[in-house]
């Protein structure tokens, strides 16, 4: 017996990121994206880091300061896009927002 088949994935919808040694990258790291049930943030060595996460309506879900590793419990939240908005606490003028996803 033979079975042949396509089978596609569709990509485009996620950033993909494979670290060997995390927190060494100099960015502020979210995983797993997507996350459902627990999403870490990983300042690495950037030192304390301002972090806010937005519902795509705008609506501000999180925020608190991180320096290390925070975990955040997601399960209650509902499934689809968020925004993280990043600030280093000492000489934070650069800001950057990254789309996670949730399950």
């Amino acid at each position: 017996m033979s079975a042949v088949g396509n089978i596609f994935f569709d990509i485009n919808d996620y950033d993909f990121n494979i670290l060997k040694n995390p927190g060494s990258t100099g960015e502020v790291t979210f995983f797993p994206n997507p996350a459902h049930g627990n999403l870490q943030i990983l300042t690495g060595s950037l030192g304390e880091v301002k972090a806010v996460i937005y519902a795509a309506d705008g609506r501000k879900i999180w925020q608190d300061s991180v320096n290390g590793l925070a975990t955040i419990d997601v399960s209650s939240w509902s499934g689809g896009v968020y925004f993280v908005r990043t600030q280093m606490v000492i000489g934070g003028n650069e800001i950057k927002v990254k789309k996670i996803l949730i399950d």
